[in-house]
């Protein structure tokens, strides 16, 4: 295979004119000043981000630049609680030359401003390179300038910046590699590099570079049939190299090959998945999120803010274009910018939707597919002239018009920016400055927005959410509030968290009865960003932490044995995702579409008030207990529900036992039911706890312990 480098005049004319150096660049530079001014003004005049996830990368890239490698609590070890791997790096020098605290958001904003700047040049030369026609280049460089989700996004301190331009400098290196008929080393070079650092920018990035990759192997066998195993390709395949590392690092420090973003934001790490009808209800939320978002790109408004990304239209003609630019390459046999670019538009969509079905998450993981948009919108504009009599003229008119029509989304969230700073600043920040000051410092804090709340509150910190916190994320994905306080009961006391700061409306922890007092409510009468009209911070009493994990004395009494010849063989604490996990545990309920209710309460057990959570169910729950074959035992349950119930225990799927009680919601009830030796044949043995009530109108009890335990 031979090699060339391409000629000076094709260089030359991807170049901008001084002029549209000029006008790209005061575009760029009143955009910027623009947006910070909105940031600065909605702010009272202080630097705060839009998203609070801003602040986790500024924790962590702080402790990178101490030497700690991903630790978002230095006494912690190593969490994966960034979207993106790549982008803490780029905050690090900031610390290495002094800077700290909330400057750092000036810095970040000012890193992303120069990112769009570098993207607006690279689009440039990408849609000049595809189209061939500098004023529709142009005219897309300035709409992509001015496009408002894509510059929210890039403004928001966070990797989406980052990963926009990645996505548009591969593209730009796929193009020069696909477009000529030999083959350049620089530009393999610089795809691998460029590709290599998208696959480790964001988790969609993988996909794209993976999908890339084997398309080139295929390309460039199309051309001179090399060796599959030839130089060119090693070189190709360095981004999926990358990967592998990327994951390998993940697991060494982790010890677990998902990132908790994907754990704690994606339905498919709940339990839950596990069953068909719950799948298809969670596929479906995913469906509609992508189709709101198309909606968005098709301007076909339901009244949402997110509905107004692009004038009317420009859908059909993104469409258009993207297939009119597929089947040219397919004619030409040369498959290239929007084969690849529309089905990364189209993975992308599909990913980020079905992994994190709300579309809360839509302005950082689909925003920076935005330029494949406009891309297609202005090649087919390019293609479209070649039909009328004055090319120049007619691009000119549509490039104006569009550009016109964009302004009112541009003007749109240009406010919005502001507000959602607003929202930060004075519900997350106000919270975490006062945390700051008033709170002991060697406070512990349970926190479920894990960015400002650390970062400027500078105390140690639990994301209940599991973002920065490892064990939490399996625990708030799989059990909500019963799970969480589950596995703080769990660990040692003086590791608990001595403050919960939350949104009341995510976690209601004070039907739990675990909380001492209210210390500070932050409320917002209106915000934009968040669900919750607030914030509040609580002062928790651990005192009846552990309560609920032995079966109580006086059930033993009332069976005639004293408690000290009791010997619990094993425990299945329900709502503690570790010991469900332990024990294989699985309920189903009796109707499709039903849930297991999650329950943390203190209630009354022989008059002691005890605290315990647990999970509701109607139909059966399944588990695995160590067990000695020829021994009897007695099986003991914890249950709250409502009138009279049957339960019905299996054991290896035989008969082993069947009691009818009364239960109540207002308390808990430890019921034991003997288990004779005959029914016990092997060392571990698979329990099954089938529910019946005579009471039609409420099909629901919860459990919240198991117990086997031998009488000496």
């Amino acid at each position: 295979m031979k090699y060339f480098i391409s000629d000076d005049r094709l260089q030359k004319t991807l170049r901008l004119s001084i002029l549209e150096k000029k006008i790209l660049f005061t575009l760029w530079f009143i955009i910027s000043i623009v947006f910070f001014s909105s940031m600065f003004y909605c702010t009272n005049y202080s630097f705060t981000p839009p998203i609070d996830d801003s602040y986790i990368y500024l924790q962590y890239a702080e402790n990178l630049s101490k030497g700690y490698f991903f630790r978002y609590n230095i006494e912690d070890g190593f969490s994966s609680g960034t979207t993106s791997f790549l982008y803490p790096f780029l905050i690090v020098p900031a610390f290495w030359i002094g800077l700290s605290g909330e400057i750092l958001v000036v810095y970040a904003f000012i890193l992303n401003s120069l990112l769009l700047l570098y993207s607006s040049v690279i689009f440039y030369k990408l849609l000049l390179s595809v189209s061939n026609c500098k004023i529709s280049a142009f005219f897309g460089t300035i709409w992509f300038l001015i496009c408002g989700p894509l510059l929210w996004g890039f403004f928001t301190g966070m990797e989406t910046g980052l990963f926009s331009m990645l996505i548009i400098q591969v593209l730009y290196h796929i193009h020069k590699l696909t477009s000529s008929d030999k083959l350049i080393r620089n530009d393999l070079y610089l795809y691998a590099f460029t590709a290599s650092l998208l696959a480790v920018c964001r988790p969609e990035g993988i996909a794209f570079t993976f999908f890339s990759t084997i398309l080139l192997i295929f390309t460039f066998r199309k051309k001179s049939e090399p060796p599959l195993f030839s130089l060119n390709n090693l070189i190709l395949c360095i981004p999926v190299f990358a990967t592998i590392l990327f994951f390998l690092t993940i697991f060494y420090f982790g010890g677990t090959f998902s990132i908790n973003t994907q754990i704690a934001k994606s339905y498919f790490y709940s339990e839950d998945m596990t069953k068909p009808w719950i799948l298809m209800d969670n596929a479906l939320k995913g469906i509609m999120t992508f189709y709101d978002i198309i909606k968005g790109l098709f301007f076909l408004s339901n009244g949402k803010w997110w509905s107004t990304f692009f004038p009317p239209l420009t859908g059909i003609l993104f469409i258009v274009g993207l297939l009119y630019g597929i089947y040219i390459e397919f004619l030409n046999r040369k498959p290239g910018v929007f084969l690849i670019s529309g089905t990364w538009f189209i993975l992308c969509m599909i990913i980020s939707t079905f992994t994190a079905t709300k579309m809360l998450y839509f302005n950082r993981y689909q925003i920076p597919l935005f330029s494949i948009f406009i891309l297609c919108v202005f090649y087919l504009i390019s293609r479209l002239s070649t039909l009328v009599k004055k090319p120049s003229l007619f691009i000119k008119v549509c490039g104006i018009s569009l550009l016109l029509l964009s302004v009112p989304s541009t003007i749109f969230f240009t406010i919005f920016y502001g507000y959602n700073c607003k929202d930060i600043r004075f519900l997350q920040v106000e919270m975490s400055r006062y945390i700051q000051k008033n709170l002991p410092k060697d406070s512990k804090i349970a926190i479920n927005d894990a960015g400002a709340l650390r970062y400027i509150g500078q105390r140690y910190t639990y994301d209940i959410i599991g973002l920065t916190s490892n064990s939490l994320a399996l625990a708030r994905r799989n059990g909500g509030v019963a799970s969480i306080l589950e596995y703080f009961e769990n660990i040692p006391e003086d590791k608990r968290p001595d403050y919960f700061a939350i949104y009341p409306e995510w976690f209601d922890i004070e039907k739990a009865g675990l909380v001492e007092k209210v210390v500070k409510k932050q409320y917002l009468r209106t915000n934009y960003s968040v669900n919750s009209k607030g914030k509040i911070l609580y002062k928790m009493n651990w005192s009846k932490a552990g309560s609920g994990s032995r079966p109580s004395g006086k059930l033993f009494e009332k069976l005639g044995y004293k408690e000290k010849n009791v010997q619990i063989e094993d425990t299945v604490d329900i709502a503690d995702v570790y010991s469900e996990k332990k024990h294989s545990f699985k309920y189903r309920m009796r109707e499709m579409g039903d849930y297991s209710r999650n329950i943390a309460e203190t209630l009354p057990l022989f008059g002691k008030k005890i605290f315990d959570g647990g999970r509701s169910f109607n139909n059966f729950q399944e588990f695995n207990m160590k067990t000695v074959p020829g021994k009897d035992y007695w099986f003991i349950a914890r249950m709250t529900g409502h009138g009279i119930n049957e339960l019905v225990i299996t054991i290896d799927n035989k008969p082993a036992g069947k009691i009818k009680i009364t239960l109540f919601q207002d308390k808990f009830k430890d019921i034991a039911i003997p288990i004779s030796k005959d029914c016990i044949h092997n060392f571990n043995s698979e329990f099954t706890v089938l529910y019946s009530s005579d009471n039609d109108s409420y099909k629901e009890l919860t459990s919240f312990h198991y117990w086997l335990v031998k009488m000496n």
